[in-house]
């Protein structure tokens, strides 16, 4: 007699299958989140840039050492602990890539200035030319007189403080990295993004999905608020990359922590929306909710014996 199964089973195999993510994707959320919480440590405690970049190189000092001794260890266990998992056809991986270099070149030629440009940039400028002062202890703009404070809910930000640190790094504007290197990047972690929760969701036609997505992004020329319009003709804003990047990201780290829940995958999901807030204080709002209706949306996908993986949890 064939063994009976329990309820669900199907679901628990197909979570035991999941597509990994890029190790990209990981890279960028372990190193900005620990950015991210120690740009806020520092301005809890009154520092300033020289603090927040000594202890950055500090931090990726310990990290450094830790991943190489790491890598020692888990090459002694066997030589298929390390090999990569593919599971994409080569001619897919050829889409994806002219898909991700479409997104990026179109990205370094389309720009589309806002208000808010200025509040950003000075934050950063204001912290590079003072690195001894408090971090976002001011909001000096060039076309405002006067001084005044900036917002408590905004000190929670610390993509400006990253540019900031790269302009006092190697004595250049602060405006150099915000609007010709941080876009770029951001096109790559949109489309690594929507890769991983289109393979979640629809890993068969995952690549179409994700042609058509940036596509849209970029045809999408509507209002000021439209979704194309902060999508890569605005990636040198922290907001635009919370929505078009972390938002599919937060989601992803959601069903991926339903499917296995484990110690490595609820830290991926604190990493996403701790990630997000460092890009901008809505994600103080944004990123919960999300992750929230993420996890409750997927909590009925996946059961064993009636009871939800997050009842099991509780």
């Amino acid at each position: 007699m064939a063994r009976s199964e329990p309820a669900g089973s199907d679901s628990i195999a197909a979570a035991q299958e999941l597509p990994p993510p890029s190790p990209l994707t990981d890279g960028f959320l372990a190193v900005f989140t620990v950015w991210t919480m120690l740009c806020n440590a520092t301005a809890l405690g009154g520092g300033g840039l020289r603090v927040l970049v000594s202890a950055a190189a500090g931090t990726l000092i310990l990290a450094m050492s830790w991943a190489l001794i790491r890598r020692r260890r888990i090459a002694g266990t066997g030589p298929n602990r390390l090999a990569p998992r593919t599971e994409d056809s080569p001619a897919v991986r050829r889409a994806f890539a002219v898909v991700v270099l479409s997104a990026v070149a179109l990205t370094l030629i389309a720009h589309r200035p806002d208000l808010d440009d200025a509040t950003f940039v000075n934050w950063a400028v204001t912290a590079a030319d003072d690195p001894g002062a408090p971090l976002y202890q001011l909001d000096r703009k060039t076309s405002i007189p006067g001084v005044r404070e900036v917002l408590p809910v905004r000190r929670a930000q610390s993509l400006e403080m990253l540019a900031a640190a790269i302009a006092w790094a190697t004595g250049g504007e602060a405006i150099t990295p915000m609007h010709l290197v941080f876009p770029p990047v951001a096109a790559l972690l949109i489309c690594l993004a929507h890769r991983e929760i289109l393979r979640l969701l629809a890993p068969r036609v995952w690549i179409l999905g994700l042609a058509v997505a940036v596509v849209f992004l970029f045809l999408d020329g509507g209002l000021h608020r439209t979704w194309g319009n902060f999508a890569f003709v605005r990636l040198h804003q922290g907001k635009s990359i919370l929505l078009t990047a972390m938002v599919p990201l937060v989601m992803a780290s959601a069903l991926r922590f339903m499917a296995r829940p484990c110690g490595w995958s609820w830290l991926r999901l604190a990493a996403a929306q701790i990630a997000s807030v460092g890009l901008s204080a809505n994600g103080l709002w944004l990123a919960p909710a999300v992750a929230g209706l993420s996890l409750v949306s997927t909590a009925t996908a996946l059961r064993q014996g009636g009871r939800t993986t997050l009842i099991r949890l509780m």
